[in-house]
C-alpha cells in the first residue's frame, strides 16, 4: 500500500486563469471593494443585523415580538435604510457593462 496525497478536486481557481477570488471582512454597509472592479459578486451576509439599534425595546427582547407598534416601526425603518445602503454599496463595486 503506497501512501501519498489525496488528489485535489477541480477548482475554478486553477481552471480559469482570469478568475480572481477575494474575500473581505469589511462592514457590508460600507463599500468593500473599489468602484467598478467586480464583474460578478457573491455576498453572504447576515441582513438581520442592523447597522444600528433604532430604539430600545420596552416590552420584548426581539423587535418582531414587540407589542409596541412604534418600536416595530423604528426597526422596520432602520432595516429599510440599511438594505438600501447595502444595495448602493454593492452597485458601486460592480463594473459597467462590457461590449
Amino acid at each position: 500500500m503506497s501512501l501519498g496525497l489525496l488528489p485535489a478536486p477541480c477548482s475554478y481557481l486553477t481552471d480559469f486563469p482570469n478568475v480572481f477570488v477575494s474575500a473581505t471582512g469589511t462592514n457590508f454597509y460600507d463599500q468593500c471593494f473599489p468602484s467598478g472592479c467586480l464583474n460578478f459578486g457573491f455576498c453572504c451576509l447576515a441582513a438581520q443585523w442592523l447597522s444600528k439599534k433604532p430604539c430600545n425595546l420596552t416590552k420584548a427582547i426581539l423587535h418582531c415580538l414587540s407589542e409596541v407598534q412604534d418600536e416595530r416601526n423604528e426597526f422596520s425603518k432602520q432595516a429599510e435604510k440599511d438594505w438600501e445602503q447595502f444595495l448602493l454599496m454593492r452597485a458601486r463595486e460592480l463594473s459597467k457593462g462590457t461590449s
